[in-house]
């Protein structure tokens, strides 16, 4: 008996004791590995087969089945055609390759690519399930738990989206775009909770405006809406009465409390190139000046409409925007005025 145990203190015998668990570990993950692929490869497969197949393109799955370089030649197509704005025919050539292909992570790729054009185009709840897809199979993917974020978002499901948010924080994803994006999602579910008391709402609005200062345009357009007594003190002496012109602009004359805003400058130049506010003093804006020598020297009267450019990508849109249509940076629309021939709506014939 005395032996055996001698024998197990063998160091050689313990050797061989950690080769045989190392084989048996290393033989157990690489079966389970196989059995998850397996079965990742069998869950995208169904999820594919839930698209409607009748408007594959045909010309592109026979293109498809000739090789994979045929196949990198149409995505190199349905790229072009989803940045031309022809999303149905980015979409049925994402879906030819998707039913022909058959390894996992191109599907994947492919799928992705196919969120995203779907969200392009306005299904978003397609868009939503194809990306819960993809992060079922490839759940730290940072790409993908953005476009999700940004559905949910679209879709007023704010919860969603911080949940989204909150996975990428959990990633190490620490950029300052995740953090500005939490905030602004946190002030939009502030506003569209609707069992939230109006005080309640202000008090935690203008908290996270003290945190993120850009969210000033979502914080002041409820204040303007709910609470113009206070939107109007949080103006004056501020660096945003420039920025909300447009809102501004168009307030009329006996809701403007000249009293309050008397020594706001920029605030005051806005009136008199409005005509409320007829003095000598010039204004320090160009187009404002403009205007308000018009209405002060001439029998022609001029208006001022606004445009919105995106300080990222630089499109240019005639309707205010919260996050970009074309590149969807979040609030990056910079105000652009324009002068233009005033005109006498009132006399307007719709006949």
């Amino acid at each position: 008996m005395g032996e055996l145990f001698i024998e197990h203190r063998d160091p050689l015998f313990g050797i061989i004791i950690l080769i045989l668990l190392i084989a048996v570990i290393f033989l157990v993950t690489y079966f389970w590995n196989l059995r998850a692929q397996r079965r990742r490869e069998q869950s995208l497969k169904k999820f594919s087969q839930l698209f409607d197949h009748s408007s594959v393109d045909k010309d592109a799955k026979a293109l498809f089945e000739r090789g994979a370089d045929f196949g990198a030649t149409l995505g190199f197509l349905a790229e072009t055609y989803g940045k031309a704005g022809e999303y149905d025919k980015a979409i049925k050539i994402y879906l030819a390759m998707l039913e022909q292909t058959q390894e996992s992570g191109e599907k994947l790729l492919l799928l992705e690519s196919l969120g995203e054009t779907y969200f392009k185009a306005g299904f978003l709840e397609r868009a939503k399930k194809i990306f819960l897809e993809v992060l079922k199979n490839a759940p730290r993917n940072p790409k993908a738990l953005f476009w999700l974020m940004q559905a949910c978002e679209n879709l007023g499901q704010f919860d969603e989206a911080l949940e989204a948010l909150d996975c990428l924080l959990e990633l190490g994803e620490k950029s300052e775009r995740v953090k500005f994006n939490h905030a602004y999602l946190s002030a939009k579910r502030v506003l569209a909770d609707p069992f939230l008391p109006l005080e309640s709402k202000r008090e935690e609005l203008l908290e996270l405006l003290q945190n993120e200062p850009r969210l000033f345009r979502v914080v002041l357009g409820h204040l303007k809406s709910f609470e113009l007594s206070l939107f109007w003190k949080k103006i004056v002496g501020s660096d945003y009465s420039l920025e909300v012109m447009d809102w501004l602009w168009n307030i009329p004359w006996e809701s403007i409390p000249f009293d309050i805003i008397s020594k706001d400058k920029n605030l005051m130049d806005i009136y008199r190139a409005k005509g409320y506010v007829k003095d000598a003093e010039a204004c320090e804006k160009f187009e404002l000046e403009v205007l308000r020598v018009m209405n002060l020297h001439s029998s022609k009267k001029a208006d001022l409409s606004f445009e919105y450019r995106c300080h990222a990508c630089k499109s240019l849109f005639p309707v205010e925007f919260e996050r970009c249509p074309s590149c969807g940076e979040l609030l990056s629309g910079s105000l652009i005025l324009k002068i233009r021939k005033s005109r006498n709506e009132t006399n307007l014939s719709f006949l």
